[in-house]
């Protein structure tokens, strides 16, 4: 899951993260970041997705 967020966060600025969420599932978990400007980035996370996502 790091590597695909890596993909992505990689090249986008914190400061433009406007909210992320998970919503849960059985193994994998939908991942959606919402970018300042209406952009969203959505990818599918396992495990600690949802640490991630409630230290934001």
């Amino acid at each position: 899951m790091l590597n695909r967020v890596g993909e992505h966060l990689g090249q986008v600025s914190l400061d433009r993260v406007t909210d992320i969420t998970a919503v849960p599932g059985r193994s994998w978990q939908q991942v959606t970041i919402a970018l300042a400007g209406g952009e969203t980035i959505e990818f599918e996370g396992r495990g600690a997705v949802h640490a991630l996502v409630s230290a934001y």
